[in-house]
């Protein structure tokens, strides 16, 4: 694979992957909004169930995963302040 392949390749990757966290976003959007994963399912034809269900885990383990390393960051963070103080 050539320089010019590889960067066609990356480009196409990193699209795929805006386009999937749109994605999850609006999916996430509508189930906050009390919207059934029917009526999701209406109004985007296109999806599959076992799509929504992957932006709900997604979701959900993003959310989990916070969650379990906030003290961890929050605790990082106050150690480099203290460390880099002038």
């Amino acid at each position: 694979m050539s320089v010019e392949e590889d960067r066609e390749l990356m480009v196409l990757v990193l699209r795929l992957n805006i386009l999937l966290m749109k994605l999850n976003k609006y999916i996430i959007n509508e189930i906050k909004a009390d919207i059934t994963l029917e009526e999701v399912l209406e109004y985007k034809s296109h999806l599959t169930l076992a799509t929504i269900y992957s932006a709900l885990a997604y979701y959900y383990n993003q959310e989990f995963l916070d969650a379990e390393f906030a003290p961890a960051r929050s605790h990082s963070r106050s150690t480099c302040s203290r460390v880099f103080k002038r």
